[in-house]
């Protein structure tokens, strides 16, 4: 065998351990650091991607901000809505016209009892229950009354009963009172708070 020198063993043993060492430091230290930095080019690409998104969002706010007033508007000028700041006073309205509807047909409105408003998709449902005496020959001019009406006035449930002793030529007389029951309910623009 051949024999090496103890002194020459020395330096290969010291290189090898520094070897040793240096790769151990290469790979417990340096690559993760590097990993690490790598990640934060990373998230710093995507915070600056993010960022210009929100400025781009920053930046058309204002047309957003227009765009909605005009929707608004629209939606609160449209033909055949309630025209009355709060709910309440959109069921005094809704009363007052049915009252004046069955008046002009005849009618009598014995009773009117506004029911809880109800929110329906960005508008408020105005709702009235109604109970009224109405001679048998305008019934059909007092619907078609209501049908045409604007603000539109929906008739969501009726009962209609007839006297049980017909007046006048057995049963025939346009002159027979019909009791009505009814609710009727109309839309009224609620934007959002």
């Amino acid at each position: 065998m051949i024999a090496i020198p103890s002194a020459l063993l020395g330096r290969r043993g010291l290189l090898l351990v520094g070897a040793l060492a240096a790769l151990l430091l290469l790979v417990f230290v340096a690559m993760p650091a590097i990993a690490a930095f790598e990640a934060q080019n990373e998230e710093r690409a995507e915070a600056l991607d993010q960022l210009s998104i929100f400025r781009k969002e920053v930046a058309s706010r204002p047309a957003m901000l227009q765009a909605l007033a005009e929707s608004r508007l629209q939606a609160a000028s449209m033909p055949g809505l309630m025209r009355s700041p709060t709910d309440a006073l959109a069921a005094a309205q809704l009363q007052v016209l049915v009252k004046q509807l069955v008046e002009a047909n005849a009618g009598d409105l014995r009773s009117a009892q506004a029911l809880a408003p109800a929110p329906a998709n960005g508008f408020s449902r105005i709702a009235v229950q109604c109970d009224l005496t109405l001679p048998m020959a305008h019934l059909k001019d007092l619907l078609y009354a209501v049908e045409t009406h604007q603000p539109y006035i929906f008739i969501e449930h009726a009962e209609i009963n007839g006297p049980l002793a017909w007046q006048g030529d057995g049963g025939k007389s346009a002159q027979s009172v019909l009791e009505v029951r009814w609710t009727v309910h109309a839309y009224r623009w609620a934007p959002p708070a």
